[in-house]
């Protein structure tokens, strides 16, 4: 297990831990791994690394600086609602991958 504080882009403290690493040198490798992310200043892949993609397009469509007409926001609304969240809302932002969402995904790309 590690637990590992850090200051995200906004200046806001935060919070990485995990556990359930397979051997014992699993942890500290993976806790310098997100020291080198926070020293480089990638907070927000450490921010967003427990995302669902259900949360990340919550997240995503409530965003203010999306400037849509009211049926552009309906038809994403919806989009999201039924397709996207129905089929792929359950994974992991960073476990996707483009045979997961062929997989899983009606919806063409």
């Amino acid at each position: 297990m590690y637990r590992y504080r850090y200051t995200d882009e906004r200046g806001k403290g935060r919070e990485k831990k995990r556990i359930g690493f397979k051997t014992e040198k699993e942890a500290p490798q993976a806790l310098l791994e997100i020291q080198v992310a926070a020293l480089r200043g990638e907070t927000g892949k450490l921010e967003y690394s427990n995302y669902t993609i259900a949360d990340w397009f919550d997240f995503w469509y409530e965003t203010p600086e999306q400037d849509w007409k009211t049926t552009s926001r309906k038809q994403r609304e919806m989009a999201i609602l039924l397709q996207i969240k129905a089929l792929l809302g359950h994974y992991k932002l960073q476990n996707l991958d483009k045979t997961t969402y062929k997989k899983n995904s009606s919806i063409p790309y």
